[in-house]
């Protein structure tokens, strides 16, 4: 499911929006959130697919640490 389906590029954080976002990460989906500086990807913590899919997205091996944020 593309994030925009008007095509690459941020979309508004609509209720919606951010309802289909919350929806893609229970899917064990990534999701491109900005932050104050840079943009982030978030995935569930808790999924080991998601987190193998966060490392094969960053290009990153599994060794190296990533930052987790939990609310």
């Amino acid at each position: 499911m593309p994030a925009n389906p008007d095509g690459p590029g941020p979309v508004p954080a609509t209720p919606e929006n951010i309802r289909r976002a919350a929806e893609a990460l229970k899917r064990g989906e990534l999701v491109v959130v900005p932050t104050e500086t840079v943009y982030g990807v978030a995935a569930r913590a808790d999924s080991a697919a998601a987190r193998e899919r966060l490392y094969a997205a960053k290009g990153r091996a599994e060794s190296k640490r990533i930052a987790r944020f939990a609310d």
